[in-house]
């Protein structure tokens, strides 16, 4: 039997890194001892078992209140989780010793001072080899592991384990719901593998960053031209049909094919548009066009969410990538699912393993973006998370604004409009495995 001893930690990330990768048969989450406190933390444990659950990893979880003011309670709160465990200080005693099928593991990366040395005084005068500290990385799968008996002496091991082996890739929305959040709305999510979506994302991009300020400037025009363009509004909207045509990503209409652009995602002056050029979106790509319709930018979203999805597949850290994440994270929601009052939007969301990665996306001025992303990458993973600005134009060279960015704990990448893919693709990458 594999036990984990999990000091709860206000950063998700710290309380359920190590049961991915240990997969225990039974984790005990110790945290405070206060009656508020532990009602919620045991609603919490459930709502993390119940994911396992739903990804077929059964683990018992049990939340175990333990003092973290007073050494003298939380040292009677540990001795008495020590019976539970049936250990004793005589490793030739009943119950876990090294001759046992058991293992106990202590993950002491999160957690309260207290708890933590207490943890330390009782589990270390056994001085046994069954019983482990461990260091789990979430994102790469590492974890680094020294038996309680060796402390002081050849120190920490590491421990590769291989992707395959991790139970499951813990999705956005169940990791705002570990926050008492709720991911009420998305754009598109990537979650599978769609060479014609990806190939129309490619385009997309290629067609926007030829000259990003006429792209933007023709789609404005198209989206707000009156059913009596002046010749101007005509010009713009010929030159960006034109380029959408080219790359195939809007097709004349063929007989038969009219009704396509029928629906109730595209706005009226969108259908009239469409229809008045004779013109339809390709199949892939009319949830995506009409989006990118409606909000000029989308197209470096897009291609930010593709590049991410790429790279962490590749190391298989990833199930989605979501676009426009809409996170409630006050619990007020209306009956229809959508957030009462304020909430909060990521341009683009994934986790890399058990770690919460939030990009924001901006063609244009970045005003106010630092703060926005930088809290709620904070009210979602404290110092934890990776928190990425992508800007289309260069940022210049501002010590006030580069220096605003390294105390929000944010890494910015600049004139990506000007950047080669390849670059770009290297640089995500840095960021995303190397941090």
């Amino acid at each position: 039997m594999r036990i984990l001893i999990e000091f709860v930690d206000a950063v998700a990330v710290n309380n359920i890194a190590a049961t991915m990768i240990l997969r225990p048969d039974k984790v005990y989450f110790l945290g405070k001892d206060d009656v508020a406190e532990s009602a919620r933390l045991r609603n919490w444990c459930r709502d993390f078992q119940n994911i396992c659950r739903k990804h077929d990893l059964e683990i018992d979880m049990e939340y175990w209140p333990i003092s973290e003011n007073s050494v003298e309670m939380a040292l009677a709160e540990m001795n008495a989780l020590l019976s539970e465990l049936n250990l004793d200080r005589n490793p030739k005693a009943p119950g876990l010793h090294p001759d046992a099928e058991s293992e106990i593991y202590i993950d002491i990366r999160g957690g309260r001072e207290v708890p933590i040395f207490v943890a330390g005084q009782v589990f270390g005068s056994l001085n046994r080899n069954d019983i482990k500290l461990v260091q789990p990385n979430g994102v790469t799968g590492d974890i680094d592991i020294m038996n309680v008996g060796q402390v002081g002496g050849r120190g920490w091991e590491r421990y590769a384990v291989s992707s395959v082996e991790m139970p499951f890739q813990i999705s956005v929305k169940e990791y705002v719901a570990l926050y008492g959040g709720n991911l009420f709305d998305t754009g598109i999510v990537l979650e599978r593998e769609d060479k014609e979506l990806n190939a129309g994302i490619e385009s997309l991009w290629k067609v926007c960053k030829e000259d990003p300020e006429r792209w933007n400037r023709n789609l404005v025009a198209a989206v707000r031209t009156s059913s009596n363009p002046s010749e101007t509004e005509k010009e713009n909207i010929d030159i960006l049909l034109g380029q959408l045509k080219e790359y195939k990503l809007l097709l004349p209409v063929r007989k038969g094919n009219k009704s396509e652009n029928k629906s109730e995602i595209y706005s009226q002056k969108e259908q009239i548009l469409l229809d008045r050029y004779k013109l339809m979106f390709a199949p892939a790509m009319r949830e995506i066009l009409n989006d990118v319709f409606i909000l000029p930018g989308r197209a470096l979203e897009y291609y930010v969410a593709l590049t991410v999805w790429r790279i962490l597949r590749k190391y298989k850290k990833v199930n989605q990538v979501v676009t426009g994440a809409k996170i409630d994270l006050d619990g007020k929601m209306q009956p229809d699912g959508k957030a009462l009052g304020a909430f909060n939007e990521v341009d683009v969301m994934c986790m890399a393993g058990v770690r919460p990665v939030f990009i924001s996306c901006k063609s244009g001025d970045i005003s106010g973006e630092s703060y926005k992303l930088s809290n709620v990458s904070q009210r979602l993973s404290g110092d934890h998370g990776i928190s990425v600005l992508v800007s289309g134009k260069s940022l210049g060279i501002s010590e006030v604004l580069w220096d605003r960015f390294e105390k929000d704990h944010i890494i910015a990448v600049d004139d990506v409009f000007h950047l080669q893919n390849e670059d770009f693709l290297s640089r995500i990458e840095d960021i995303l495995v190397g941090v």
